[in-house]
């Protein structure tokens, strides 16, 4: 690699760790919000809609399911790359783990706030043993 292709590298590099930086900011913004206030938001981006046309509202339900759908196609995705090639995509283990220790522990603190709901306590203690599980494949291959 000559040293003006190794500048153009790092100068593309460094482009996309600050756009990179700021989904990170963004997702996680987005993601504490409709954690804490998801009725709000979604009347929010309803109002914003009307501005720009004649939109129907949407069913926050549906919303909330497109949401979860991509969750579990993305944990579809970490999970089966990571069984292909285990040593190789490792580090997709350790995002696994985070998604479904986010889970797990939401539907925790459900459980304890909102009351005694099976479905969150249920959740705790799938998506918590999977955490367990995969934590164990980190294991075997280190």
């Amino acid at each position: 690699m000559t040293a003006r292709s190794e500048s153009r590298w790092i100068a593309r590099e460094a482009l996309a760790r600050v756009i990179l930086g700021v989904l990170a900011f963004a997702f996680a913004v987005t993601g504490i919000g409709f954690l804490f206030f998801p009725e709000e938001i979604l009347g929010q981006l309803e109002t914003l809609g009307r501005s720009f046309g004649p939109f129907i509202p949407a069913s926050g339900e549906r919303f909330w399911l497109v949401l979860a759908f991509a969750y579990m196609m993305l944990v579809t995705f970490l999970a089966g790359i990571s069984a292909w090639r285990p040593q190789t995509f490792r580090p997709m283990l350790w995002a696994l783990m985070i998604g479904k220790s986010v889970s797990s522990l939401t539907a925790l603190a459900f459980f304890i706030t909102d009351g005694p709901a099976f479905i969150y306590l249920l959740n705790f203690l799938v998506d918590g043993g999977l955490v367990l599980l995969v934590g164990f494949c980190v294991w075997l291959l280190r």
